[in-house]
């Protein structure tokens, strides 16, 4: 075996030698960083828990702070609600505050009055419930709120079940309860029933009168600003489009008079209101004038030919024609347009004195007064208008007083009414006929019977509600019928007014 030269063996000694002091360098670079910290270290961990500490008491009245700002946020929130009469808005943000906050009597106390208020009688129900079996009640007297909220809905079954498993009553006890105190809640009832089945009067004498909607199309009030003198006004106007948008005569020269034969032949081409604005044009008024009357005989409903003819007598500057003119629209508007009647009675005050100017100043509310002014001056009275101005001409059924309707009648609505009443179920026979009527207006056959229920029971609120119903339905009865509910409403009118 061959022996390594003595340089070799020299030079692998030192590479051993050097090896092995990085070895033992390295051994002690890394123990001196570990062992000299040490006391550093153990000062650093002693002040931590107590600054941990300090960090989490500063929080927590801070989180504390913070929930009640909110807190206060909500209730603000609903006080502005209410300020503005936004109770449903104000019931919504308080329930969720009542919800998160039980212990709060207080706020649960004024979201009851607001869900009376509301008539919302479940939610009232479910928060006094809530309340009364709280031991402190938060300020409720648990019997008076039950009956409050009983006294809105008789029948609501949440109020009940508490009045019987808190007060102990039983279902006749309540009845007698309720019967006990309907009087004295309804002490305001004979002045609030005079109010409604007087709006509910007036609108029915509005649909007697005026059956059918207005035409309001074509109205334009501005050529009562215009000058006045005759040849500056007629040179600013020009021949107005036709119904289809397009003029009747393209050209730079003016329109000639026409003969009868020409206006006539006009007037059948065009619209009257387009023909009359045309003769206006060409300086032939009175032409204009005939044609506007003999339209609003035809079409008394169509409020732009008023307006035309008052416009034109305005700027002719005949104050007494005016007038009797706009009588005639205030006895076909009878009560409604009131800022187009009282706009064109402006218009009039302008052309000098007429005794007609105060008449029709104080005539709203006062309707009646319209139908003898109109004889008084010699003026067409709307036939529609002649029940209300002479009520006796108004036809009514035959009352009898034992039975409503005739035992054989074929119709089983009637039939089933006639058995409620002799089972003297009277209320339920009276909703029968009510539904049964506003499902089907233009039926004739149950209204006689539904008045003379009506009449016998002066039930003036009920009766003001069911007019509301049958006017507001999609059709409507006859005019016979129409006429013969305005009487009873003046009926019973009369007796509100003797009841007060």
């Amino acid at each position: 075996m061959m022996e390594l030269p003595l340089t070799s063996l020299i030079l692998i000694a030192s590479l051993v030698v050097l090896v092995l002091i990085a070895v033992l360098w390295k051994l002690r670079t890394q123990k001196t960083p570990t062992a000299a910290p040490r006391p550093k270290s153990t000062v650093q961990k002693a002040p931590r828990p107590s600054a941990s500490t300090g960090k989490v008491q500063e929080a927590a009245p801070a989180a504390s702070a913070a929930a009640q700002i909110e807190e206060v946020s909500i209730l603000d929130e609903v006080e502005i609600y209410l300020s503005y009469g936004h109770l449903e808005q104000a019931s919504t943000t308080l329930r969720w505050y009542v919800d998160h906050h039980r212990g709060d009597q207080e706020q649960a106390r004024r979201l009851l009055e607001i869900y009376l208020a509301l008539a919302d009688v479940d939610r009232y129900a479910e928060i006094l419930e809530r309340l009364c079996e709280h031991p402190a009640h938060g300020g409720v007297d648990c019997r008076e709120d039950i009956f409050a909220g009983l006294q809105m809905d008789p029948q609501n079954l949440q109020l009940r079940v508490l009045a019987e498993a808190l007060l102990g009553m039983s279902v006749a006890a309540i009845e007698a309860e309720l019967a006990q105190r309907r009087p004295q809640r309804t002490d305001t009832g004979p002045a609030l029933a005079h109010i409604a089945l007087a709006e509910a009067r007036q609108n029915l004498e509005q649909a007697i009168v005026n059956p059918e909607p207005f035409d309001l199309g074509g109205i334009n009030l501005s050529g009562f600003n215009a000058p006045t003198d005759r040849g500056q006004g007629r040179e600013a106007e020009s021949p107005g489009p036709t119904q289809d948008n397009r003029p009747l005569l393209v050209g730079e020269m003016s329109l000639g008079v026409l003969d009868e034969a020409e206006t006539t032949a006009v007037a059948g081409i065009i619209s009257p209101l387009t023909a009359a604005r045309q003769l206006r044009a060409a300086g032939q008024d009175d032409v204009a004038e005939r044609l506007l009357r003999r339209n609003l005989i035809l079409d008394p409903r169509k409020l732009a030919l008023h307006v035309e003819l008052l416009e034109l007598l305005y700027h002719r500057r005949q104050a007494a024609t005016y007038a009797e003119e706009l009588l005639y629209l205030y006895l076909t508007l009878w009560g409604a347009g009131a800022a187009l009647r009282h706009r064109l009675l402006h218009h009039g005050q302008h052309l000098g004195a007429h005794p007609l100017w105060s008449e029709l100043d104080n005539i709203d509310g006062n309707e009646h007064r319209l139908a003898p002014l109109a004889e008084q001056y010699g003026l067409y009275v709307p036939i529609t208008a002649i029940p209300i101005s002479s009520p006796p001409l108004i036809l009514e059924q035959i009352r009898r007083d034992n039975v409503i309707v005739t035992a054989d009648h074929d119709d089983s609505i009637l039939h089933e009414f006639n058995q409620l009443l002799d089972y003297g179920q009277v209320e339920e026979a009276v909703s029968l006929l009510e539904m049964a009527t506003i499902a089907q207006p233009a039926n004739g056959d149950y209204y006689a019977p539904l008045l003379e229920m009506y009449e016998r029971m002066d039930a003036q609120d009920r009766f003001s509600d069911f007019i509301k119903s049958v006017l507001a339905a999609d059709t409507q009865p006859d005019e016979e019928i129409m006429r013969q509910m305005f009487d009873l409403a003046e009926r019973l009118q009369r007796r509100t007014r003797h009841a007060i």
